[in-house]
This record gives structure tokens, C-alpha cells and sequence, in this order.
């Protein structure tokens, strides 16, 4: 018997064939949902149906509704695709449980890193032009070489 990968959202088709390599040959089978067009998510309505999340081990998303979670029986790892997990611990159900529940903190850190040092690098010219004009203001300025 295969487990299930629940993802509560549309994938894109280039992405669901890479998972679907990843996992040829593995006891492992992707939701339905995965590869539906669902309309956007609102407040209050799950995603996906709760026939499929019953029979999933696998969740992949940031948020599930207590209904759905009620309904996941077999449920044993959520996999939240970021690095916050404040949504997702707001169901209490989900903190009383034995689902094992990771996220994907630090993926963006090497990105926001190199962000930073751009910003730091960018703005050091107009960290002395900013000095210099303050001590305009108060009249102590200095030769500034």
C-alpha cells in the first residue's frame, strides 16, 4: 500500500513531473488536489477533500483547517513549505498530536544574505554624505577626507 502526499494546493505541471520522478519507484503517491484547479483559497474553506486527506500521511502546506485535520486519520508528518509555523500551530489539535511537524527554515537565508550585503554595500556612500550633513546642522564639521 502506497502512502499519500497531500498538497492542498495547485502545483505546477513542471514541478508535479519532477516530484513524480522523485518518487518512481517509492511507496509514495501524490493527491489528486495536487493536480486540480481548486480556485483561490479562502477563510473557511478547506482545500481539497476530505476523502483524500483521510487517506493521507503526508501533508504539504501551510495551513490545515481542524476539519480536515480531524479527518486525517493516518496522518503523520506536515511539511509547511517555509519557515513559519505560527498559522499552523494555531489548530490545537496539531499541538496535542503525535504528527511530526518541520519546516523549511533557512531555505531563503543564502538569498536574504546576499541581499543585505547589497543593501550594506549600496548605502555605505550615503552613510558618510548623511554624516557629513548632520554635522552641518550642528556646525562641527571637519575636513573630511
Amino acid at each position: 500500500m502506497s502512502s499519500k502526499i497531500f498538497v492542498p494546493f495547485k502545483l505546477e505541471p513542471e514541478l508535479i513531473e519532477k516530484l513524480e520522478q522523485t518518487i518512481a519507484g517509492k511507496d509514495f503517491s501524490l493527491s489528486a488536489t495536487a493536480q486540480e484547479q481548486l480556485g483561490p483559497p479562502r477563510p473557511g474553506r478547506p482545500s481539497g477533500n476530505l476523502k483524500e486527506i483521510a487517506e493521507a500521511e503526508i501533508f504539504f502546506g501551510g495551513y490545515i483547517p481542524p476539519e480536515q485535520f480531524a479527518a486525517a486519520k493516518k496522518l503523520k508528518w506536515i511539511q509547511v513549505p517555509f519557515a513559519g509555523v505560527n498559522r499552523l500551530l494555531t489548530v490545537g489539535e496539531i499541538i496535542e498530536s503525535e504528527v511530526i511537524v518541520t519546516n523549511a527554515a533557512g531555505i531563503m537565508a543564502p538569498a536574504m544574505a546576499d541581499q543585505i550585503m547589497g543593501y550594506v554595500i549600496g548605502f555605505a556612500p550615503l552613510a558618510r554624505t548623511m554624516a557629513v550633513a548632520a554635522a552641518q546642522r550642528v556646525g562641527t564639521v571637519r575636513q573630511v577626507v
